[in-house]
Protein backbone atom coordinates (compact mmCIF):
# COMPACT_ATOMS: atom_id res chain seq x y z
CA UNK A 1 0.00 0.00 0.00
CA UNK A 2 2.62 2.38 0.30
CA UNK A 3 4.85 1.79 -2.74
CA UNK A 4 1.51 2.50 -3.87
CA UNK A 5 1.16 6.10 -2.54
CA UNK A 6 5.04 6.59 -3.47
CA UNK A 7 4.54 6.04 -7.36
CA UNK A 8 1.06 8.23 -7.13
CA UNK A 9 2.80 10.94 -5.39
CA UNK A 10 5.92 10.80 -8.17
CA UNK A 11 3.28 10.52 -10.82
CA UNK A 12 1.51 13.69 -9.62
CA UNK A 13 5.20 15.65 -9.23
CA UNK A 14 5.94 14.49 -12.48
CA UNK A 15 2.36 15.63 -14.19
CA UNK A 16 2.49 18.73 -11.98
CA UNK A 17 5.90 19.85 -12.99
CA UNK A 18 5.35 19.74 -16.90
CA UNK A 19 1.88 21.60 -16.06
CA UNK A 20 4.11 24.39 -14.68
CA UNK A 21 6.84 24.05 -17.96
CA UNK A 22 3.88 23.87 -20.35
CA UNK A 23 2.35 27.38 -18.24
CA UNK A 24 5.75 28.80 -18.28
CA UNK A 25 6.22 28.48 -22.19
CA UNK A 26 2.82 29.44 -22.91
CA UNK A 27 3.59 32.80 -21.04
CA UNK A 28 6.79 33.41 -22.55
CA UNK A 29 4.51 32.64 -26.32
CA UNK A 30 2.52 35.34 -24.88
CA UNK A 31 5.04 37.90 -23.98
CA UNK A 32 6.72 37.35 -27.23
CA UNK A 33 3.11 38.06 -28.79
CA UNK A 34 2.92 41.31 -27.16
CA UNK A 35 5.93 42.04 -27.91
CA UNK A 36 5.67 41.85 -31.56
CA UNK A 37 2.06 43.72 -31.12
CA UNK A 38 4.03 47.15 -30.42
CA UNK A 39 6.52 46.05 -33.16
CA UNK A 40 9.37 45.29 -30.43
CA UNK A 41 10.52 42.49 -32.86
CA UNK A 42 13.83 42.24 -30.87
CA UNK A 43 12.65 41.82 -27.57
CA UNK A 44 9.77 39.27 -29.09
CA UNK A 45 12.53 36.88 -30.69
CA UNK A 46 13.70 36.49 -27.39
CA UNK A 47 10.67 35.18 -25.63
CA UNK A 48 10.18 32.91 -28.13
CA UNK A 49 14.06 31.96 -28.10
CA UNK A 50 13.22 30.97 -24.51
CA UNK A 51 10.20 29.51 -24.80
CA UNK A 52 12.06 26.94 -27.75
CA UNK A 53 14.65 26.42 -25.27
CA UNK A 54 12.00 24.29 -23.07
CA UNK A 55 10.75 23.13 -26.58
CA UNK A 56 12.50 23.06 -29.77
CA UNK A 57 9.86 21.09 -31.96
CA UNK A 58 6.85 23.79 -30.71
CA UNK A 59 5.18 25.07 -34.04
CA UNK A 60 4.26 28.38 -32.65
CA UNK A 61 7.21 28.93 -31.11
CA UNK A 62 9.40 28.26 -34.72
CA UNK A 63 6.28 29.97 -36.69
CA UNK A 64 6.51 33.14 -34.10
CA UNK A 65 10.69 33.45 -34.46
CA UNK A 66 10.18 33.27 -38.10
CA UNK A 67 7.71 36.01 -37.99
CA UNK A 68 9.54 38.15 -35.44
CA UNK A 69 13.24 37.59 -37.35
CA UNK A 70 11.18 38.41 -40.76
CA UNK A 71 10.24 41.57 -39.26
CA UNK A 72 13.83 42.82 -38.67
CA UNK A 73 15.03 41.76 -42.44
CA UNK A 74 16.60 38.61 -40.83
CA UNK A 75 15.46 36.56 -44.14
CA UNK A 76 17.85 33.54 -44.49
CA UNK A 77 16.78 33.29 -40.66
CA UNK A 78 13.44 33.44 -40.62
CA UNK A 79 13.35 30.62 -43.54
CA UNK A 80 14.92 28.35 -41.50
CA UNK A 81 12.77 28.51 -38.65
CA UNK A 82 9.48 28.48 -41.01
CA UNK A 83 11.54 25.30 -42.79
CA UNK A 84 11.66 23.69 -39.45
CA UNK A 85 8.15 23.96 -38.33
CA UNK A 86 7.22 22.73 -41.87
CA UNK A 87 8.94 19.28 -41.26
CA UNK A 88 6.66 18.98 -38.14
CA UNK A 89 3.69 16.30 -38.55
CA UNK A 90 1.27 17.18 -36.35
CA UNK A 91 0.48 20.77 -38.78
CA UNK A 92 -2.54 21.32 -39.16
CA UNK A 93 -3.50 22.32 -43.17
CA UNK A 94 -4.20 25.78 -41.96
CA UNK A 95 -0.45 26.00 -40.09
CA UNK A 96 1.33 24.18 -43.35
CA UNK A 97 -0.59 26.48 -45.69
CA UNK A 98 0.03 29.88 -43.67
CA UNK A 99 3.89 28.36 -43.15
CA UNK A 100 4.13 28.01 -47.48
CA UNK A 101 2.79 31.78 -47.44
CA UNK A 102 5.57 32.75 -45.35
CA UNK A 103 8.03 31.06 -47.21
CA UNK A 104 7.01 32.45 -50.30
CA UNK A 105 7.30 35.77 -49.04
CA UNK A 106 10.76 35.51 -48.19
CA UNK A 107 11.65 33.64 -51.22
CA UNK A 108 10.15 36.72 -52.79
CA UNK A 109 12.20 39.27 -50.41
CA UNK A 110 15.22 37.18 -52.16
CA UNK A 111 13.76 37.88 -55.81
CA UNK A 112 14.14 34.17 -55.99
CA UNK A 113 10.42 34.50 -58.22
CA UNK A 114 10.42 31.08 -59.13
CA UNK A 115 10.84 29.32 -55.50
CA UNK A 116 8.44 32.24 -54.51
CA UNK A 117 6.01 31.06 -56.83
CA UNK A 118 6.54 27.38 -56.53
CA UNK A 119 5.27 28.09 -52.18
CA UNK A 120 2.32 30.19 -53.36
CA UNK A 121 1.15 27.45 -55.55
CA UNK A 122 1.25 24.72 -52.83
CA UNK A 123 -0.45 27.52 -50.26
CA UNK A 124 -3.02 28.02 -52.43
CA UNK A 125 -3.64 24.25 -52.79
CA UNK A 126 -4.50 23.93 -49.87
CA UNK A 127 -6.59 27.33 -49.20
CA UNK A 128 -7.75 28.07 -52.70
CA UNK A 129 -9.45 31.40 -51.99
CA UNK A 130 -6.67 32.97 -49.99
CA UNK A 131 -6.55 36.19 -51.68
CA UNK A 132 -2.94 37.66 -50.23
CA UNK A 133 -1.62 34.20 -51.65
CA UNK A 134 -3.23 34.98 -54.82
CA UNK A 135 -2.06 38.53 -55.05
CA UNK A 136 1.33 37.72 -54.19
CA UNK A 137 1.62 34.63 -56.87
CA UNK A 138 0.34 37.22 -59.25
CA UNK A 139 3.05 39.70 -58.05
CA UNK A 140 5.88 37.19 -58.41
CA UNK A 141 4.89 35.97 -61.30
CA UNK A 142 5.28 39.72 -63.18
CA UNK A 143 8.73 40.12 -61.03
CA UNK A 144 9.35 36.84 -62.50
CA UNK A 145 8.68 37.82 -66.13
CA UNK A 146 10.74 41.27 -65.59
CA UNK A 147 13.40 39.88 -64.31
CA UNK A 148 14.04 37.36 -67.15
CA UNK A 149 13.83 40.72 -70.13
CA UNK A 150 16.41 42.14 -67.75
CA UNK A 151 18.65 39.22 -68.27
CA UNK A 152 17.69 38.43 -72.19
CA UNK A 153 18.34 42.31 -72.71
CA UNK A 154 21.75 41.68 -70.72
CA UNK A 155 22.71 38.51 -72.97
CA UNK A 156 21.97 40.43 -75.91
CA UNK A 157 24.25 42.94 -75.07
CA UNK A 158 26.90 41.35 -74.34
CA UNK A 159 26.56 38.98 -77.74
CA UNK A 160 25.92 42.30 -79.50
CA UNK A 161 29.64 43.58 -77.59
CA UNK A 162 31.64 39.79 -78.25
CA UNK A 163 30.53 40.72 -82.30
CA UNK A 164 31.76 43.82 -81.88
CA UNK A 165 34.76 43.24 -80.28
CA UNK A 166 35.67 40.20 -82.84
CA UNK A 167 35.06 41.99 -85.54
CA UNK A 168 37.07 45.06 -84.64
CA UNK A 169 39.91 41.90 -84.48
CA UNK A 170 39.37 40.69 -86.99
CA UNK A 171 40.10 44.60 -88.87
CA UNK A 172 42.89 45.13 -86.89
CA UNK A 173 44.29 41.16 -87.77
CA UNK A 174 43.60 41.89 -91.84
CA UNK A 175 44.85 45.51 -91.47
CA UNK A 176 47.93 44.04 -90.17
CA UNK A 177 48.58 41.36 -92.82
CA UNK A 178 47.85 43.89 -95.34
CA UNK A 179 51.25 45.50 -94.13
CA UNK A 180 52.63 43.08 -93.45
CA UNK A 181 51.88 41.90 -97.24
CA UNK A 182 52.97 45.30 -98.37
CA UNK A 183 56.30 45.01 -97.11
CA UNK A 184 56.82 41.94 -98.70
CA UNK A 185 55.97 43.01 -101.69
CA UNK A 186 58.00 46.49 -101.33
CA UNK A 187 61.14 45.47 -99.55
CA UNK A 188 62.91 48.54 -100.46
CA UNK A 189 60.17 51.30 -99.91
CA UNK A 190 61.47 52.03 -96.61
CA UNK A 191 65.21 52.59 -98.00
CA UNK A 192 66.81 55.81 -98.93
CA UNK A 193 67.29 56.48 -102.83
CA UNK A 194 71.23 56.26 -103.56
CA UNK A 195 70.75 59.16 -105.78
CA UNK A 196 69.51 61.47 -103.18
CA UNK A 197 72.60 63.77 -102.02
CA UNK A 198 73.78 63.19 -99.04
CA UNK A 199 72.01 65.00 -95.52
CA UNK A 200 74.00 67.59 -94.21
CA UNK A 201 74.28 67.94 -90.66
CA UNK A 202 73.96 71.63 -90.46
CA UNK A 203 70.62 71.79 -92.78
CA UNK A 204 69.32 69.46 -90.21
CA UNK A 205 66.98 72.02 -87.68
CA UNK A 206 67.46 71.28 -84.26
CA UNK A 207 63.80 71.29 -82.72
CA UNK A 208 65.26 73.42 -79.39
CA UNK A 209 66.52 76.20 -81.48
CA UNK A 210 64.39 78.64 -83.28
CA UNK A 211 67.98 79.81 -85.95
CA UNK A 212 71.42 81.21 -85.46
CA UNK A 213 71.36 84.47 -83.80
CA UNK A 214 72.82 87.26 -85.72
CA UNK A 215 75.88 87.74 -83.68
CA UNK A 216 76.58 84.19 -85.28
CA UNK A 217 76.66 84.86 -88.53
CA UNK A 218 79.79 86.32 -90.35
CA UNK A 219 80.11 90.32 -91.31
CA UNK A 220 80.13 89.51 -94.71
CA UNK A 221 76.24 87.44 -94.51
CA UNK A 222 74.79 90.03 -92.43
CA UNK A 223 75.81 92.90 -95.08
CA UNK A 224 74.17 91.14 -98.00
CA UNK A 225 70.83 89.87 -95.46
CA UNK A 226 70.54 94.18 -95.17
CA UNK A 227 71.26 94.62 -98.41
CA UNK A 228 68.41 92.38 -100.05
CA UNK A 229 65.89 93.97 -97.38
CA UNK A 230 66.61 97.04 -98.78
CA UNK A 231 66.14 96.82 -102.12
CA UNK A 232 62.67 94.57 -101.80
CA UNK A 233 61.23 97.16 -99.66
CA UNK A 234 62.76 99.50 -102.84
CA UNK A 235 60.71 97.81 -105.32
CA UNK A 236 57.16 97.33 -103.15
CA UNK A 237 57.27 100.80 -102.51
CA UNK A 238 57.82 101.45 -106.28
CA UNK A 239 54.89 99.40 -107.48
CA UNK A 240 52.32 101.72 -104.77
CA UNK A 241 52.92 104.73 -106.64
CA UNK A 242 52.35 102.98 -109.90
CA UNK A 243 48.96 101.78 -109.18
CA UNK A 244 45.79 104.00 -108.34
CA UNK A 245 43.77 101.92 -105.40
CA UNK A 246 40.32 102.89 -104.86
CA UNK A 247 39.46 103.87 -101.59
CA UNK A 248 35.81 101.44 -100.45
CA UNK A 249 33.57 102.50 -98.12
CA UNK A 250 32.35 99.87 -95.87
CA UNK A 251 28.59 99.77 -94.82
CA UNK A 252 27.94 97.74 -91.93
CA UNK A 253 24.52 95.94 -92.02
CA UNK A 254 21.98 95.49 -89.48
CA UNK A 255 20.46 92.45 -88.70
CA UNK A 256 16.73 92.07 -89.22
Amino acid sequence: MQNNKCSFFFIFLLVSSMKVDAQSNLNLLRQGNKSFDKKQYNTAETYYRKALAKDSTQVKGLYNLGNAQYKQNLYDESLENYNKALQNPLLTAKQKSSLLYNIGNVQLQNKDYEKSIASYKESLKIQPKDQDAKYNLAYAQKMLKAQQNQQNQQNQQKQNKDNKDNKDNKDQNKQSQNKDQNKKDNPDQNKKNPNSPPENDENKQDPNKQGRRPDQMKQADAERMLNALDNQEKNTLDKIKKQKVPVQNKHIEKDW
